[in-house]
């Protein structure tokens, strides 16, 4: 198991940190990566159907709530991001470049790639740059549907037109189909530490597992945070 000593946020950190690894082996020390182009870009689905979303590709929200004791979630308060602009694309843009997904990105790549004594370089996130394009119109980001189309009329200089605008394909581990089936005798051992404490609901918590297993498995979000969470217990 990596250790950066904090929860992380899936089994694709574990993968990310094998490429720091292998770069390391290799007396590579310096490389190059493509954090904030989606954020300052516009590239994620949510930011066509304004769905408030921060994960990618889901159609339900990615977290389980009703699986805390209610008691316990009597004292939760909803974190509320500011808003600055009149814009709804900026501001979740805003929220996702200051806020969410650059801000934890950045802290997990900079521990994995300092854990292999390798140095990481973050080219899109030149704050010269993200200012610029975060600035443009929505109709320079967003076109006839096509994200980041300023980025991909950039790239139509040095790539075949049919690669510029090929659909956004992400990369990611397995991770729902390793945690629903070859993990799953190790997912349910790790959630049932969880099932007597009193933050929460043991019925809820064993029927969200059960759906899990089922096939309602379009984000896997919630099952890795159980896990994290009954490794803190132990």
């Amino acid at each position: 198991m990596l250790k950066i000593n904090q929860p992380y946020g899936g089994i694709p950190t574990i993968a990310y940190s094998k490429i720091f690894q292998k770069a390391s082996q290799k007396g590579i020390k310096v490389l190059l990566d493509g954090q904030g182009s989606d954020e300052a870009w516009a590239g994620y689905d949510y930011y066509v159907n304004n769905s408030q979303n921060n994960i990618q590709g889901i159609s339900k929200s990615p977290f389980r709530s009703n699986v805390l004791n209610v008691d316990f979630t009597k004292e939760y308060q909803k974190t509320v991001y500011s808003k600055p602009f009149q814009e709804d694309l900026l501001n979740l843009q805003f929220r996702d470049l200051f806020y969410t997904k650059i801000p934890r990105a950045l802290r997990f790549n900079d521990r994995v790639s300092m854990l292999y004594s390798t140095e990481l370089r973050e080219p899109f996130l030149d704050y010269e740059l993200v200012e610029y394009v975060f600035s443009r119109p929505q109709r320079l980001k967003i076109k006839n549907g096509v994200q980041k189309w300023m980025l991909r009329k950039i790239a139509e200089k040095f790539l075949q037109k049919d690669l510029v605008l090929a659909p956004k394909r992400p990369l990611q581990t397995p991770q729902r189909e390793w945690l629903s089936n070859d993990l799953k005798d190790w997912v349910i051992s790790e959630i049932e530490v969880l099932m007597g404490n009193h933050w929460f609901d043991r019925k809820q918590l064993q029927n969200e597992m059960n759906l899990f297993f089922k096939g309602d498995n379009q984000s896997s979000f919630h099952i890795w945070q159980w896990i994290n969470t009954a490794i803190l217990f132990k």
